[in-house]
């Protein structure tokens, strides 16, 4: 229900950075698993993951991004995917696993 009334703000978040997009959804959809909507939160961690693979076509080795890809499919269900991206993850950061959290992005 919440995602469908976001969708009255697309023309706004076009024009919207997309790291703001990014955390909006990434916080609507920690809200909706919170509350138990699971396709809300579904919704919003696919798009979340959309968001951080675009961010991934233009800097391919950012860490942040690729951890957040990570949490997004982590948080889907698509542990395949997670794989992969920790072998990328390992390769592209260089400080303690613990310092990534989305709550820093």
């Amino acid at each position: 229900m919440a995602y469908a009334a976001r969708r009255d703000l697309e023309p706004a978040r076009s024009e919207a950075d997309p790291i703001a997009v990014l955390a909006e959804e990434v916080i609507a959809g920690r809200v909706a698993q919170a509350r138990g909507d699971y396709e809300a939160a579904v919704m919003a961690f696919e798009q979340a993951e959309r968001v951080f693979r675009k961010a991934l076509e233009e800097f391919p080795n950012n860490a942040w991004a690729l951890y957040g890809l990570r949490e997004a499919l982590w948080a889907q269900g698509k542990t395949s995917g997670v794989v992969e991206i920790d072998t990328r993850l390992d390769a592209a950061w260089a400080g303690e696993r613990e310092e990534l959290s989305l709550s820093r992005l």
